[in-house]
């Protein structure tokens, strides 16, 4: 049976992900640069010290992975200067922002082949990466055979499974059991997590909890001179300042029309809008043109002058933690629209933010859960994001209530980037 599975697999994958590819570049042309490398091309001269000379491969799916396992990159990098590695991924946003943040001459960057045998295959013999390290859960059965042919040590960092994500890989549990078998260890956000693994079969000796490493995230060094120097231009000083971040498709809307009706309550409001895919900055700025509100891109702005508005459009990437620092009160997007799961709620949380999201949290089922027993976050649908918001702008005392208790929250989840490190450092030792 299991070989019938791996063989459909791997006569249907290529076709419907190059069909997929196809999509995205009509949806986003951003998604066409280095196509190539999907195929497992790659610069020759670029890759040429990595060949038969790899160390650590480190797999992050998107962005937000990325910015979760940076500083394990970096501590690796500063720990291990003499190891070669290899940052993957699948999305222009990570690639880019791993672009922005090494130099080629630190790691080699590219996306990660398509789970085609041979490509992918082809791939791995190329590099022959001694360890290789995936980010929240990316489990690729032709991946997984290639490195363990090679002897390659499999870990999953800042694992997360929830009980969703399980109901579709029991689905293909006859497929998947072999990867499954094929990790040597996991270092779990979640007992949720950890259970979910160990149930689609993984040995319990090994998976450990160690939290969420989005948890350790850093403020960045220049965080106080540039958010001060944004907050000047903007002239937000006395403006009570709602940032919508990570948002999706008819979230903007939504966001948008709550801040109308509020603003003739609240003359001091200001809104920043922070989408998740840059190839709908141009769309949602129509659509906040369309309101007519002042509004200004981030791209736009000039810091030798003022600048008089009630919207910023963030239309960026990696600035988002320097505008949490200039909020009242965070709304965290892909939670208004199903089959995302909510978008990092510890980013403002870590600034004192009282937070609002939608119902749709698969994705944080746990952190979630613990922040409102707590009574540090705010569930809202469409209907009632207006009154929740309300509720918050009226009493300035609840605003500062709830920021501290998703603060406290947030510091409760510390810890989680030294133990992986540690472990990490165990297997790195030893290959």
């Amino acid at each position: 049976m299991n070989f019938l599975l791996k063989g459909l697999y791997n006569i249907l994958l290529l076709p419907l992900a190059s069909i997929r590819l196809s999509y995205k570049i009509y949806k986003d042309k951003s998604y066409k640069e280095a196509a190539n490398e999907r195929y497992g091309f790659f610069n020759k001269n670029k890759i040429k010290s990595y060949i038969n000379n790899t160390d650590i491969l480190l797999h992050v799916v998107s962005l937000g992975e990325f910015i979760a396992s940076e500083k394990v990159v970096t501590k690796l990098i500063e720990k291990y200067p003499n190891k070669k590695i290899v940052i993957t991924c699948t999305t222009p946003t990570a690639r880019e922002k791993i672009s922005q943040r090494f130099k080629l001459n630190e790691i080699f960057f590219c996306y990660l082949p398509y789970d085609n045998k041979f490509i992918i295959r082809k791939f791995i013999n190329k590099l022959k990466p001694k360890i290789a390290i995936f980010v929240e859960k990316e489990i690729w059965p032709n991946l997984y055979d290639s490195l363990k042919d090679i002897n390659s040590k499999i870990i999953i960092i800042n694992a997360s499974l929830t009980n969703r994500s399980f109901k579709s890989y029991e689905k293909i549990n006859k497929l998947i059991l072999p990867s499954i078998q094929n990790i040597d260890y996991i270092c779990a956000q979640d007992e949720t997590s950890a259970n979910n693994f160990k149930k689609l079969g993984l040995e319990k000796n090994k998976i450990s909890v160690y939290g969420n490493i989005k948890n350790d995230i850093e403020y960045p060094r220049d965080l106080e001179k540039l958010s001060s120097e944004y907050s000047e231009v903007l002239k937000l000083n006395n403006k009570t300042v709602i940032i919508a971040a990570s948002t999706h498709e008819t979230e903007e809307k939504a966001i948008v029309e709550s801040f109308i009706e509020l603003k003739s309550k609240y003359s001091n409001l200001y809104l920043i809008i922070a989408p998740r895919h840059p190839h709908r900055f141009q769309h949602i700025y129509k659509l906040i043109e369309s309101y007519k509100l002042e509004s200004i891109r981030f791209t736009d702005l000039d810091n030798s002058k003022s600048h008089k508005s009630e919207v910023l459009l963030l239309d960026t990437i990696g600035k988002l933690l320097y505008f949490y620092k200039l909020a009242n009160i965070a709304f965290v997007g892909g939670s208004l629209v199903e089959n995302i799961g909510c978008h990092n709620i510890l980013e403002p949380a870590m600034f004192k933010l009282p937070i609002i999201i939608g119902p749709h949290y698969f994705n944080f089922t746990s952190v979630v859960e613990n922040f409102k027993n707590n009574s540090a976050i705010n569930i809202a649908s469409n209907n009632d994001l207006t009154k929740i918001l309300d509720n918050l702008l009226a009493d300035k005392q609840l605003i500062k209530t709830q920021g501290k208790a998703a603060f406290d929250e947030f510091l409760k989840g510390k810890g989680a980037l030294d133990k992986t490190l540690i472990k990490l450092g165990n297997f790195i030792k030893s290959s």
